[in-house]
């Protein structure tokens, strides 16, 4: 019989920053949710989902979540991050099932909230994708890209 590890800690209010070493604390876990996004998320290679939703979460979304090859799901929505997300997005996570970037100050190629540009083609590379929630952004998709199948 498996097991599986699980840190819940999203819905919350949290003042101040999560320990950068708190990763390497946790090496085994799958599951995980937390008020601040520390770079080193990026070790947890067993990491199947990331809950970090509704936690006025600041700052930039590391660009190693995306080369988490076993997560299934990432949920940030309905804080306060910044920055852009990576432009090759999709090509290290192919098992993605769920992303959740809306409500957000993102900006670049996918923007929340004062997002503008178009949707990277590279989506496509999520080939298990089930639920990709870009909700509340202005974004565009190239019209002279065919449809997402």
């Amino acid at each position: 019989m498996s097991s599986s590890i699980v840190l819940a800690l999203y819905e919350n209010d949290f003042i101040g920053n999560l320990p950068d070493n708190i990763c390497e604390h946790l090496p085994s876990i799958q599951r995980l949710g937390l008020g601040e996004i520390p770079d080193e998320i990026g070790d947890l290679h067993n990491l199947q989902g990331l809950a970090l939703h509704v936690n006025n979460l600041n700052g930039v979304i590391p660009s190693r979540i995306f080369n988490l090859s076993m997560i299934k799901f990432i949920s940030l929505f309905s804080n306060q991050l910044s920055g852009s997300l990576p432009a090759d997005i999709g090509t290290g996570v192919p098992d993605l099932q769920q992303l959740l970037v809306g409500d957000n100050k993102l900006s670049g190629t996918i923007p929340t909230n004062s997002f503008f540009g178009f949707i990277p083609m590279t989506l496509r590379a999520f080939t298990n994708l089930q639920w990709l929630n870009l909700q509340w952004n202005n974004l565009t998709i190239d019209a002279s890209i065919p449809r997402f199948n």
